[in-house]
């Protein structure tokens, strides 16, 4: 039986749909012959079945096409050099009643290890689960494409993973747009992050947060930041640098910066909820100052 919901059915009426068995028999082809798979238009239904890359080599699969599943995940990326690469996608990760419990709610694309995702000119969601989960020293970038309508939080990396954002919007993630720990990395560039429930981006530990010309917006939590880091642990030292960056109709204050933060905040706008709630001991004043206007 399809497991396609009421849209994709509605996309796919007019286009071939491959099976799980089909689809991991041609992307492992294309991993050994060093070339892309090109869905040119077909769908693919992974069922409850996810593609797991382990070992060394690279898949590039490219579009138009639609993937979609009620699995774990989609794409489970690992190994210690694997590299995924998604062009020209639209990527649907499904509810199941089989993953009721919040840690089995998974996600699209689950990276660990030291592998690395690269997204482009995609949509990607999941109803219930992170649209990008990366753990260990995971890599991931986002570029000219959409998160969108996630579950959980729209991309999360607990570790020493590493997220780019360029050109692209994260939006109406029922959490966090972006949630960060340990000593991950994330920089945005042109980027927007909208809608989401709680929080735009949320960075603690050792996290470093990077944000150019990005705008975050509509967050809908009232006690919450917009972006909120912290570092509030005797061991940790968190950093975040921000240039032309606009925080904006946000429910809660615009930004958020607790404990050992190293900052660096430039020609930003912050609107209606314009001040930022510095907990600090020292520079305080000096961020204050950067804020205004």
């Amino acid at each position: 039986a399809m497991i396609l919901s009421t849209d994709v059915r509605a996309l796919s009426s007019e286009m071939p749909v491959l099976s799980y068995r089909a689809f991991k028999r041609l992307s492992e082809a294309a991993i050994n012959v060093q070339r892309p798979l090109h869905l040119r238009g077909r769908n693919v239904d992974l069922g409850e079945d996810d593609i797991v890359l382990s070992s060394s080599g690279e898949l590039s699969i490219k579009g138009p096409g639609l993937i979609v599943g009620t699995g774990h995940t989609l794409f489970s990326v690992g190994g210690n050099r694997q590299v995924l690469t998604l062009e020209g996608l639209r990527l649907q990760h499904l509810s199941s009643p089989n993953r009721s419990m919040k840690r089995e709610q998974g996600a699209a694309i689950w990276a660990r290890g030291k592998a690395t995702v690269a997204i482009k000119n995609c949509r990607v969601s999941s109803a219930c689960g992170y649209g990008g989960w990366l753990v260990q020293r995971a890599k991931m970038t986002l570029q000219n494409s959409t998160i969108e309508d996630c579950g959980r939080s729209g991309i999360v990396s607990f570790g020493q993973g590493s997220l780019l954002v360029i050109y692209s919007s994260i939006c109406r993630a029922e959490l966090h747009g972006i949630c960060v720990r340990g000593s991950s990395t994330v920089e945005l560039r042109y980027s927007s992050i909208e809608d989401c429930g709680i929080r735009g981006i949320y960075a603690y530990h050792n996290a470093s947060l990077e944000m150019y010309n990005s705008v975050v917006s509509g967050t809908r939590t009232v006690s919450s930041s917009a972006v909120q880091i912290e570092a509030l642990r005797p061991e940790d030292q968190a950093r975040i640098v921000m240039e032309g960056c606009d925080l904006r109709l946000n429910a809660g204050f615009g930004l958020s910066i607790a404990g050992n933060v190293v900052c660096s905040l430039g020609n930003m706008t912050v609107d209606s909820n314009l001040e930022a709630r510095i907990d600090q001991l020292a520079g305080s004043a000096a961020l204050r100052e950067s804020l205004k206007g």
